[in-house]
């Protein structure tokens, strides 16, 4: 090794010597390199620094004041690695696995304990949730322990460094947990406390030396900053903004590990996606003065994979925890209070039955229950244990007197008393009934009300302020405004440790804490205990409780604490009887979760408003007919922007009859409407034409209020007979809201949405002229969303596949604000096509746009979008041949399968027809094509794009299955076989005239045309369509993997060598760079016969075409 110059004058080493010393020693890494005696290069480290005399006498142990019992050994080696490691910083690592409920949490919480008493800043966050990594990191910044870094060269001549912002303000050292409570699914945040959390994060990268040019590649890890993009970062695209993310994430760890001492702990890492065990991955190997600690699930069974690759690098130590011992359980047993004195044993018996229920209750554990049930005051671990398991039943045995201690051995009460049974199956509930009748009658009094708030309002906290709303004065507990008094009185009362004071609190509950009389904020230790003593309270004094708190909240209700208390006066109210505030507060409530895009909460809030309307007619009549259209128009738009079609239709419909205005059901009152809506429009044409502007008709003041609303209802509508397919029911509600928008005047807000839909429908029908004409009518210098959207597909129909993905992301931009979606049944639409062109155009779906798109499913509860979220991950994995990526959203689409309706179930059949015929499970995909032409029917000519997904699978997976010899081997089983095929194809090739994007569906079309040829061997006229449907696709080149996958069958069914050769290479060049694996599409060509070559010329059909 001595030959590299690296290596003169300095120590340096191979990778095994490095491990064996690696706690002693800093290195670099100098990559690999070729020595003597070894075939393959070796990486080779050099040694930096060796580790002084005071930093391997520094050591750290298990104190005695640490509550830990168990894993002895395991723990020794543990703090024997992490000695090694403020030693001689090297790469750490400590993996901690074992089942669920070994203890594996409550172990790491002791690591973090030991060394938290030796200086070590710890960042804990959950394995899929990196933001919280950060978000500890701007603490450790904010606390003025880091130096602040030389600026690194500005990324854009713009950027200007102000040493004075640093000194300006001091950083809030409640900087975490302010950013905290703002980076999860929370209610938008006011502009002031972002923009505050904005400037010490800006802040915090001018320490590190990072350019602030770089900030707003947060926005990929807190989507509510609203930050403009900056002269750097305009100008990349979504994977380049989370690569230089990912590389700045790094940088700043880097650069804060080498001021101070830094661990990292990950939880649950076997639920760690992708994209963040990479970042652990590179964490670890780039920056090696930080220890990294995480808890694990079994890795192999688990399949944590990317545990490998962390043990190549660095130190890494691998610890099992498999469950605690009699011994240890008996220890931890005898640590309980009340257990001290008097006993040093425990009987066999009674570790046997918990070392029995250890495993069968760890998951109640896991939920806090036994914190519940026993008013035990919670840990520092979020989660309970083994130990806190095992001393939780010790308390059961104690306060019920179910042991005694006979000669200092503590054995069961009784023989005859079946242990087993008590903790087995104990009724926890009836245990915290009978330790509230041992308290005192006037904390007995303090818990009910408490009880009444958490029960009925499920809040966190509360203060003392709250409780003197409605307790008695002659309470004993508040003789004293002292709160040092107070609290000592409740220590004094709280024998079984119900209350937790709440010392960490974030942002929000500590304002709210203020806004409510201020002082310690309380909480119980478990929802059980609350929810068991609220069933003790008589009626009327729940009412007296709940009616007190409303009224207290509601005097302290202001625009600026909404979010906080408009739920807390809500839930009170609707415990009360005043009808008119619960409709009240309800209706508040609605508007907000409506503007803070909460739509599933939204939802829940007026769904209770229509319940109680209808169970109350006097209060429904008082309402005002504009008023209820209003709340079943709102509910209508939640519900249909949750992908609830049908529900929403009919509310939107209830809301059309308040109005007056119902809509028509039957068959000649349908066809009327449309008549009479359509001389209306071309009645407006005419004045148009002859005003040459815009005719606006008079209308009183209370029909414009009618108008208004009937235009809002018809633009939901409209979308809800977009996704069912309802064409005629598209039409009226397009004409009835175009008329009632030109009503009110050109300039009303939705006139250019309906002129644009309208302009779709009339392209989808071959009307070019009219939507051109339209279009132009509908256009404006800033267009919204939906007309960009609009846009796209028309570009899309028209095979401008580069203009409509420019045009989608125009809109996706619009629809999202602060990372929110604001209209998402326009962001669902841009997706499925944007999901489209990426999929068949070869390059796949882009991950940023399938990550909001989930996001914003799951917290709207949409499962509608899931669906379709399901059909764009499994339609990728078919193109790019990853099928095992597939197996859980099948899962997701097979369970859910009933909840599929319309143009939806075309398109799962279709997409699961070609899933199974890639796996050659013939029986299945047949089943899933019989039930797709059963479907085809009823498609309609529509503007969707979702069906045209099963109906391109499906010609894709008959390819695979004529190929494969499936549709022959079932021919021999079932003789009419081909007869009912031939007519199932016809269904197909109907269906995609139909789907009327025909530049983008002509290479599959003209497959399909082919198909009755080849599956039934005639492959010289398939050979021939396909070759004359070549000719008419102008656009093909601009969709890549179709193209491919049509230059493939080309290929193998050409009928001479020469034309198979060279299609075949076509196919293989372009699924290369692609790359797709073109031995899947681009099998062995079939041979084709003279006697085939001699029938096709007889019967005229001619040679082969050229090209």
């Amino acid at each position: 090794m001595l030959k590299f110059d690296f290596a003169f004058q300095d120590v340096v080493c191979d990778e095994n010597t490095k491990r064996q010393v690696g706690q002693l020693c800093e290195f670099d890494d100098m990559g690999e390199q070729f020595v003597k005696g070894k075939a393959k290069p070796v990486r080779i480290y050099k040694v930096l620094r060796f580790a002084s005399d005071a930093s391997r006498k520094s050591s750290v142990s298990v104190t005695e004041n640490v509550d830990f019992i168990g894993y002895k050994s395991e723990m020794d080696t543990a703090t024997c690695f992490i000695n090694g490691w403020i030693a001689a910083k090297n790469q750490h690592c400590i993996i901690v696995a074992g089942p669920s409920g070994a203890g594996k949490s409550y172990f790491c919480s002791t690591i973090q304990s030991i060394v938290s008493a030796e200086n070590v800043f710890i960042c804990v966050a959950q394995a899929n949730e990196v933001k919280f990594i950060m978000l500890h990191l701007f603490d450790i910044l904010s606390q003025g322990v880091v130096p602040k870094a030389e600026a690194c060269m500005p990324l854009s001549p713009s950027t200007i460094y102000n040493d004075d912002s640093l000194s300006a303000r001091a950083i809030n050292p409640e900087f975490q947990k302010r950013f905290t409570q703002h980076a999860m699914f929370k209610p938008t945040p006011s502009p002031e406390v972002l923009s505050e959390l904005v400037d010490l994060a800006r802040r915090c990268l001018i320490i590190c030396g990072e350019d602030e040019s770089v900030l707003p590649l947060f926005k990929g890890l807190f989507p509510q900053f609203e930050i403009p993009e900056s002269a750097f970062t305009c100008i990349l695209d979504v994977q380049s903004k989370e690569m230089l993310l990912a590389n700045l994430v790094q940088r700043m760890i880097r650069y804060v590990s080498s001021q101070v001492d830094l661990m990292i702990f990950c939880d649950d890492i076997q639920w760690a996606d992708t994209a963040s065990a990479n970042m652990l991955v590179s964490i670890h190997e780039t920056c090696p003065r930080v220890f990294l600690l995480m808890a694990s699930r079994p890795v192999k069974d688990y399949k944590v994979t990317f545990v490998g690759e962390l043990h190549q690098s660095g130190t890494c130590l691998a610890i099992t925890l498999n469950g605690l011992g009699s011994e240890e359980i008996g220890a931890i047993v005898l640590q309980t209070e009340g257990f001290k004195k008097g006993v040093s044993k425990v009987s066999p018996h009674i570790l046997r039955v918990i070392k029995k229920h250890l495993v069968v209750k760890h998951v109640k554990v896991r939920t806090g229950y036994y914190h519940a049930c026993l008013g035990k005051k919670l840990k520092r671990c979020s989660r309970s244990t083994n130990h806190d398991l095992i001393r939780n039943m010790a308390l059961v045995l104690k306060d019920f007197d179910h042991v005694t201690v006979v000669e200092g051995e503590l054995v069961p009460q009784s023989h005859a008393f079946d242990l087993e049974n008590l903790i087995g199956n104990f009724d926890y509930k009836r245990v915290i009934r009978m330790q509230f009748d041992r308290l005192d009658s006037a904390f007995q009094e303090f818990l009910k009300f408490n009880t009444n708030q958490i029960a009925s309002c499920l809040d966190v906290n509360f203060t003392m302020a709250e409780v003197r709303t409605a307790i008695s004065v002659n309470n004993p507990i508040f003789y004293t405004n002292d709160a040092q008094q107070i609290d000592g009185l409740l220590e004094q009362y709280d024998k079984y440790n119900y209350l937790v004071k709440v010392g960490d609190t974030n942002l929000a509950e500590r304002r709210v804490g203020e806004l409510l009389g201020g002082g310690d904020m309380y909480t119980f230790a478990h929802v059980t205990i609350p929810q068991s003593i609220y069933d003790t309270i008589p009626y009327e004094t729940r009412r007296r409780y709940h009616r007190s708190l409303a009224r207290f909240y509601e005097a302290r209700l202001r625009e600026g604490n909404a979010s906080n208390l408009l739920v807390k006066i809500t839930r009170h109210y609707q415990e009360t009887e005043d009808i008119q505030k619960q409709l009240r507060y309800l209706e508040m409530l609605a508007d907000y979760h409506m503007r803070s895009y909460f739509l599933s909460e939204a939802t829940a809030a007026l769904k209770q408003i229509v319940k109680i309307l209808e169970e109350n007619e006097q209060h429904a009549k008082e309402f005002g007919r504009l008023h209820l259209s209003d709340i079943y128009q709102r509910l209508g738009e939640c519900l249909s922007m949750r992908t609830d079609l049908d529900q929403g239709q009919s509310y939107l419909f209830k809301a059309l009859e308040c109005l007056g205005k119902p809509w028509p059901k039957r068959p000649i009152a349908f066809t009327f409407s449309i008549f009479k809506e359509r001389i209306e429009q071309q009645y407006r044409t005419k004045l148009r034409r002859h005003y040459r502007r815009q005719h606006t008709t008079v209308i009183e003041a209370s029909d414009a209020e009618i108008y208004r609303r009937v235009a809002n209802i018809m633009r939901h509508l409209t979308n809800v007979h977009y996704y069912t397919g309802q064409g005629q029911d598209f039409v009226l509600a397009c004409l009835m809201g175009l008329n009632a928008c030109e009503r009110l005047g050109s300039s009303y807000p939705y006139h250019s949405t309906f002129l644009v839909r309208f302009a779709l429908l009339c392209w989808i029908n071959d009307d070019q002229i009219a939507a051109i004409s339209l279009l132009r009518r509908g256009s404006s210098d800033s267009p919204d969303a939906i007309t960009l959207c609009i846009w796209s597909y028309i570009c899309f129909a028209a095979g401008r596949l580069a203009p409509a993905r420019d045009t989608l992301m125009r809109a996706i931009g619009l629809v999202r604000v602060c990372g929110v979606v604001t209209d998402c049944q326009v962001f669902y639409r841009a997706v499925s096509l944007a999901a489209a062109i990426g999929i068949f155009g070869g390059e796949g779906c882009d991950p940023g746009l399938m990550k909001v798109m989930a996001e914003t499913a799951h917290i709207n509860g949409d499962y509608g979008a899931e669906i379709w979220l399901s059909l764009f991950h499994i339609a990728e994995g078919i193109v790019a041949d990853d099928l095992r990526s597939c197996d859980p959203y099948v899962t997701l689409l097979e369970g859910h399968w009933e909840r599929t309706k319309g143009f939806d179930r075309i398109a799962v059949r279709g997409v699961l027809m070609a899933y199974y015929a890639r796996l050659r499970r013939r029986e299945v995909a047949l089943k899933h094509f019989g039930a797709l032409a059963a479907v085809l029917p009823s498609l309609t000519v529509s503007a969707n794009l979702i069906p045209v997904y099963g109906l391109i699978f499906a010609t894709m997976a008959l390819y695979e299955l004529s190929e494969a010899g499936a549709l022959d081997a079932e021919a021999v089983v079932d003789p009419r076989f081909f007869e009912r095929l031939i007519v199932n194809v016809r269904t197909l090739n109907a269906a995609f005239q139909r789907a009327k994007f025909w530049e983008f569906t002509k290479p599959c079309l003209y497959l399909a045309r082919a198909l009755p040829y080849i599956c039934t061997g005639r492959t010289v006229e398939g050979s021939l369509v396909l070759r004359h449907g070549l000719m008419e696709m102008e656009f093909i080149h601009e969709i890549r993997f179709l193209k491919a996958y049509y230059w493939a069958k080309l290929g193998r069914y050409a009928f001479q060598a020469a034309d198979r050769s060279e299609w075949t290479g076509h196919a293989r060049a372009e699924l290369a760079a692609l790359g797709i694996p073109h031995e899947v599409y681009c099998g062995v060509s079939t041979p084709v016969t003279a006697a085939a070559v001699e029938r096709v010329e007889g019967a005229g059909i001619g040679p082969a075409l050229g090209v």
